[in-house]
């Protein structure tokens, strides 16, 4: 069929070169033909309508038979007729892939548009999340150096402590010993002996810059009651001094306890904290990579959405293109169809007058 119209048009533009030159148009038609001059004289305002003319003008001067101008009009109106059928195919056709390419790209900016939300949603959650883990982390970590000070100033405390208790017991230690020595030397006093001569003798053999000097030598003067009473009373400050570095020793012992336990509960609370920090840090990395992957996703959604958009908008000017030409194309070939129907009626019902008409054409 595309041949064959293609060979039609071909035959129309030699005939249309043939004739264009030469046609005359009869200038007064009998009264009887007057209205199927006027009407031929309409057809041959259209380009196709004068194109027909000149065909069957040519056809005439060539003396072929009715049926010969009758079939090739048929022919071409058949050729036109299905022109238009593979153009309403076509046309269905192009309505249908549009439809289904609109229809695949509003499911895709659908479809997109929920990823979009969703990631959306995501970032919000997952950027809370990382806030709070962030919050925690802050904390521990300050929980940490509150332990690690804390610990500091305990071992601090311990070692002024540990330093304090033996400078407590060295300096116990002496007092009982001189204690013991002035026991000693008061004990060996003799009794209503007040030989200022005697007492300093003795005095000396201790030494002038010994303190216990001072001591020996008022209590060379006391009675024998009041020395034993000095005598009693520095025995029991002695033994109450060596109870209390007894008592010394075990809250030092128990202090020693004390700190121990401490510093265990500092171990056990910084590792605790140590393996909970660790924990939300791994939390805040998992959440990040997410946040990232989320990300990505948004925006792969929102380039999706607007590359869809972007091809629907041009699917849309294209179809619009295409409808517009199948229309213009569709009321051409309609009329052309009606043209050669109105030159096959006249043919077959008023063939002489077809002829007066185009005489000047035929013989030329």
């Amino acid at each position: 069929m595309i041949e064959m119209s293609k060979t039609l048009i071909a035959v129309f533009l030699i005939l249309n070169i043939a004739f264009s030159a030469n046609a005359v148009f009869l200038k007064k038609p009998s009264k009887a033909a007057f209205s199927v001059f006027t009407e031929l004289s309409k057809l041959e305002e259209h380009e196709f309508g004068k194109k027909i003319l000149d065909t069957i003008a040519l056809q005439i001067k060539s003396q072929s038979p009715l049926q010969d101008i009758a079939r090739l009009l048929d022919e071409i109106r058949q050729d036109l007729v299905t022109q238009q059928a593979e153009a309403d195919a076509l046309h269905n056709q192009q309505e249908q892939e549009f439809a289904d390419t609109v229809a695949s790209l509003d499911r895709s900016i659908s479809d997109n548009t929920n990823t979009k939300d969703e990631a959306e949603n995501e970032i919000s959650i997952l950027e809370g999340e990382i806030a709070r883990i962030e919050a925690e982390i802050n904390i521990k970590e300050a929980q940490l150096e509150l332990l690690n000070r804390r610990e500091k100033e305990l071992d601090e405390a311990r070692q002024r402590d540990s330093e304090e208790f033996a400078r407590r017991q060295t300096q116990g230690v002496e007092v009982v010993g001189a204690l013991e020595l002035i026991i000693e030397r008061l004990s060996t006093i003799p009794p209503n002996e007040n030989d200022a001569n005697l007492v300093l003798a003795e005095l000396a053999k201790i030494g002038s810059s010994n303190p216990i000097l001072a001591l020996v030598q008022v209590a060379s003067t006391f009675s024998p009651e009041a020395l034993a009473n000095v005598i009693g009373k520095i025995e029991s400050l002695r033994t109450s001094l060596e109870a209390s570095l007894e008592d010394d020793k075990r809250e030092e012992t128990d202090a020693i306890a004390e700190y121990q336990t401490l510093k265990s509960e500092i171990t056990s609370t910084r590792t605790n904290i140590s393996n909970a920090l660790a924990d939300l840090k791994t939390q805040l990395s998992q959440n990040e990579n997410a946040l990232a992957l989320q990300e990505r996703i948004y925006e792969e959604a929102v380039a999706n959405i607007a590359r869809a958009q972007e091809e629907k908008a041009v699917k849309i000017q294209q179809v619009e293109e295409q409808r517009t030409k199948y229309t213009e194309d569709s009321k051409s070939r309609g009329a052309q169809i009606e043209i050669v129907k109105q030159v096959e009626s006249i043919i077959a019902t008023k063939l002489d007058t077809i002829k007066d008409y185009l005489k000047d054409r035929v013989d030329q």
